[in-house]
């Protein structure tokens, strides 16, 4: 089971859709979120484990630390009965952090640890950290965000480019690829 989104923690109301948003079906949406930065990013860090969800701030937070701490100090050993350096895993996760959302290959990955963390492990190691970690369910495979964006034309826009203005009641793309936000949309 996955954490669970903001509607489903009851955080947000789930007005706005961000798949719908820019679905092919155009139609006028609306929504209003009362939640400031201070309580998003808040509610980025807690997560979405229905655990913290009655837990004082404090506390919740303190719940991603905790199941990091096991995660590497003993989960990981325990999911093939293969003792594991905490250190390392501690290391390897970080790494494997800053490539999220890429495809980088385990060659990179290990530059990585060598280049911001001096650390010694082999290709062999890493393999077998990452397939005890995806064991136990903390890290999987997914693939790479490429949206490929191209314009109606065909031509494939340089990079991903949103633009707002004041005119319209409706998210739409452009000809050229770009997609386009009214400021109308954005009701406060």
């Amino acid at each position: 089971m996955r954490t669970m989104s903001l509607y489903e923690s009851g955080d947000s109301t789930g007005a706005v859709s961000l798949s719908d948003l820019f679905a092919a079906e155009r139609k006028p949406m609306e929504g209003n979120s009362i939640i400031d930065i201070n309580r998003l990013a808040y509610l980025i860090c807690r997560g979405g484990w229905p655990g913290a969800l009655d837990l004082e701030e404090e506390d919740a937070l303190a719940q991603a630390y905790d199941y990091y701490d096991v995660v590497c100090d003993s989960d990981v050993s325990r999911a093939d009965e293969v003792q594991r350096d905490p250190q390392k895993v501690r290391l390897l996760m970080r790494s494997y952090a800053r490539h999220q959302g890429t495809m980088a290959a385990i060659g990179t990955i290990l530059a990585d640890l060598k280049a911001n963390e001096a650390s010694s492990l082999s290709d062999n190691t890493v393999y077998d950290y990452i397939k005890a970690l995806k064991k136990i369910f903390v890290i999987e495979d997914m693939a790479a965000w490429n949206p490929n964006l191209r314009s109606k034309t065909g031509m494939k826009s340089p990079s991903f480019m949103m633009v707002l203005t004041g005119i319209g009641d409706f998210p739409y793309q452009r000809d050229d690829g770009v997609f386009v936000v009214p400021i109308g949309c954005l009701k406060a």
